[in-house]
């Protein structure tokens, strides 16, 4: 048989003839694999698939939230009375709330991303309880800007391991499902605020500290069970049996997300720089700040403006 074809032949049950199949549909793989892979289509692939989506989508789309709520606590902390305790005038909230946020996925190729994700959860967690007793505008620029260089790493990570599990063609479902957590953060981090609030005066402390504190310390204690989660490669979990670690390696390996030899996996400055020049890219980074700028701007300054209509702090929460 000729091996430089996907096309196999087959002998038909009493007759020596041979008949020609449709070309191979798992280019790249042995016949071992190429047969092992026929036998988890259907249902029993899709139990894999739905045991994966079960261990992993709910704790990243907990915490994928808790990143959206204590980035845009700050609006709910200033109709508390922040800016006049910190004594805000003219753009400062506007500096403030728009600090930077700088990009740290790299790391994930020296450090376990389950560790790495735990250790930005954490920071930003404790710089969050920080804000709690900051006393003006350089203080709280300066905790705003420490809080940006560990939330920017997150959904990067997120999107690192969930690209470990899935291949391309099931991603874009599954992420959906992070940007549908962030919505809901804006609607939760009105009743959380609304609640804290009521700590207004407890300890001699004003209601925006309480968020702070309270907010922050959730999410620290979330940072510190997240290894016990977060799941990092199937090579890891113990919840897959040994054919299902290699029924999930072969899909990436078919989809092209999983690269066939160790040196694909290493990082190279010059497909960085491939990447970045890529058009589809710098399509996709413009559409992402015609996104983000909108949303950024209601997420800080929405509950001002609804006070400003007229309505109690309390109900501007809410």
């Amino acid at each position: 048989m000729d091996q430089s074809t996907n096309k196999t032949l087959e002998p038909i049950k009493g007759d020596d003839k041979f008949v020609e199949h449709a070309p191979d549909v798992y280019p790249g793989l042995s016949p071992e694999d190429a047969e092992f892979m026929r036998g988890y289509e259907g249902k029993t692939g899709k139990k894999v698939v739905k045991k994966i989506d079960f261990r992993l989508l709910p704790i990243m789309a907990v915490l994928y939230l808790l990143a959206h709520i204590d980035r845009g606590n700050i609006g709910n902390a200033k109709i508390e009375g922040m800016d006049k305790d910190l004594d805000l005038v003219g753009n400062q909230y506007n500096i403030a709330s728009t600090i930077f946020f700088v990009p740290s996925n790299i790391v994930l190729k020296k450090v376990r991303a389950s560790i790495w994700l735990s250790f930005l959860v954490i920071c930003w967690g404790t710089v969050m309880t920080c804000m709690r007793v900051v006393q003006n505008f350089q203080g709280l620029v300066a905790c705003r800007v420490i809080l940006g260089v560990f939330e920017a790493g997150f959904f990067p990570g997120a999107v690192f391991i969930d690209s470990s599990w899935y291949p391309r063609y099931e991603l874009q479902q599954r992420r959906a499902i992070f940007y549908t957590a962030s919505a809901f953060s804006g609607a939760i981090s009105g009743l959380l605020a609304f609640g804290i609030a009521c700590l207004d005066g407890a300890r001699g402390t004003a209601g925006w500290r309480w968020i702070f504190l309270i907010e922050g310390a959730v999410t620290v204690a979330a940072g510190l069970v997240m290894p016990l989660l977060i799941i990092d490669t199937p090579e890891r979990v113990k919840w897959l049996s040994d054919d299902e670690k290699r029924y999930v390696d072969l899909r990436l390996r078919l989809s092209g997300a999983r690269s066939n030899t160790e040196e694909g996996d290493k990082f190279s400055w010059k497909l960085l720089f491939k990447t970045m020049v890529d058009w589809k890219v710098l399509l996709g980074i413009i559409l992402a700040w015609a996104n983000s700028v909108p949303n950024a701007a209601f997420k800080f300054t929405m509950p001002q403006i609804i006070k400003q209509l007229g309505f109690s702090t309390a109900q501007s929460q809410l």
